[in-house]
């Protein structure tokens, strides 16, 4: 029986060469496609029956001549299913990422047999509930031609629910091996992440920004003019000056602190003055409450819970393993000490919205959690997500230029450079050795790849 993964709606470590260290002498599966060879890893510490089963089935040639009979753009592609016994979850901390390899199964958490998937795209809400027994180390670029093949969608199963997204042209695995690797062979790392997503704004008056960020919003500090917003999401306060041409653009961007204590958030801010553009409510169009709020200098500040609902069931999972951050006792603010922010989504705002989700999904391996129509949430770093809002229908309008800048805190900024370079994305290679590679993505957002250290360290983390 063939099982589906739900699909629904930013993330590198450098592809650089590292050296294999494994107890023994190191098994791969090179796995030949219609389009190209891919090669996995293992995890036989965090899935050994599982791992051991996938092997013998391999050798067997069980998978030979097998189609991926199911491929999802932004999500999975899976193949196999049936003809082997039922095994044990052996569920782990591996990630749900570009090239993850694992085990299919129905509601049925022992329903697990033959049926494997291979992640697009990042896909957190599946972490814990799947096993996941290997990664991609090899053959990036067959994956993401695989992921992008024209499909039809065929609808199988009960009430024909369940959408098989089947290839129009069949992409057949030639042939899958486990092959021997010599000790100590030099093989690529598997997919890198983002660790960190910074969101950086520009000031008239810097210094009373810091003031307001610091003691009123109560974000603890993580380096000079640069705050904690939530676990992996910082804000940089920065003169006007440093927006260059843009300084006089549109600020078009929202930042969303997501949070438990949305009504509490509202009380204190009205109580400290802010001035609202809109009042707390739930919303009318999708399962949301909330309120925005207007910094000193005009930059949008929305508050919000997502509320329970199918349409946020993904983000919801995710949120869930996010620890909120709660002011420092030892600052100097105002903010109540349980007023917490589990997460944030930065909404930028888009003319063409599948364009943008296109490269989103297709450039940055990034996954789609929640899609309101309008708007849609991405992944990033574990607590900073991407919003994509029509600029048609959201609290701001679609602008040519923009005085917002993100930086994407990774490893390893070259390799994701030489990455988006593979996949087509034009790349501004840093002058030197201590700059770094920045891009523009569908709207005309600039971002930038920052070293992990240079946000992490300061925090703390």
């Amino acid at each position: 029986m063939r099982r589906v993964l739900g699909s629904g709606g930013i993330l590198l470590v450098g592809l650089t060469v590292v050296l294999a260290a494994f107890p023994g002498a190191p098994e791969v599966c090179v796995m030949k496609t219609d389009l190209g060879a891919m090669v996995f890893e293992f995890f036989e510490t965090d899935a050994p029956k599982t791992v051991a089963q996938f092997k013998a089935l391999v050798r067997k040639g069980f998978y030979d001549g097998k189609d991926f009979y199911r491929i999802v753009r932004g999500h999975v592609i899976q193949a196999g299913g049936g003809d082997a016994p039922k095994l044990p979850p052996e569920f782990n901390a591996r990630p749900h990422v570009f090239g993850a390899l694992g085990l299919g199964r129905t509601g049925d958490e022992w329903s697990g047999d033959s049926e494997i998937y291979v992640c697009v795209a990042a896909r957190p809400y599946l972490d814990g509930k799947y096993t996941v027994f290997g990664r991609l180390v090899e053959g990036f670029e067959v994956l993401e031609r695989i992921a992008e093949v024209p499909v039809r969608e065929q609808w199988e199963g009960p009430d024909s629910r369940m959408a098989m997204h089947k290839p129009i042209e069949p992409v057949v695995i030639r042939s899958a091996r486990i092959e021997t690797r010599e000790r100590g062979a030099r093989v690529a790392a598997g997919f890198p992440l983002i660790r960190g997503l910074v969101i950086r704004f520009f000031f008239r008056d810097p210094a009373a920004a810091e003031r307001f960020y610091g003691q009123v919003l109560g974000l603890p500090s993580a380096g000079p003019g640069l705050f904690r917003v939530s676990e992996t999401t910082f804000l940089r306060v920065l003169p006007l000056s440093e927006a260059g041409a843009d300084a006089d653009a549109p600020k078009t961007a929202t930042l969303l602190f997501v949070t438990d204590e949305v009504d509490a958030w509202y009380a204190y801010l009205i109580a400290k003055g802010l001035t609202m553009r809109s009042e707390i409510k739930d919303a009318s169009q999708h399962p949301t409450r909330g309120f925005v709020a207007v910094d000193p200098e005009g930059h949008l500040l929305e508050f919000g819970r997502f509320l329970d609902h199918p349409q946020n069931s993904r983000l919801h999972d995710v949120l869930s393993k996010i620890k909120p951050l709660h002011p420092d006792p030892e600052a100097k603010t105002a903010r109540p000490g349980g007023l917490g922010i589990r997460a944030n989504i930065l909404w930028l705002y888009y003319r063409d919205i599948p364009s943008a989700l296109r490269f989103a999904e297709d450039k940055l391996s990034a996954g789609l959690l929640v899609d309101r129509g309008f708007a849609k949430v991405m992944t990033a770093s574990p607590s900073g997500f991407i919003g994509l809002v029509d600029g048609a229908q959201g609290l701001r309008s679609f602008s040519a230029r923009k005085a917002v800048r993100i930086d994407l805190a990774v490893d390893d900024p070259r390799a994701w450079a030489a990455l988006l370079i593979r996949r087509g994305v034009p790349v501004a290679p840093g002058a030197d050795e201590n700059s770094v590679p920045a891009f523009a993505d569908a709207g005309g957002y600039i971002f930038r790849f920052i070293p992990t250290r240079d946000v992490f360290a300061a925090a703390g983390k």
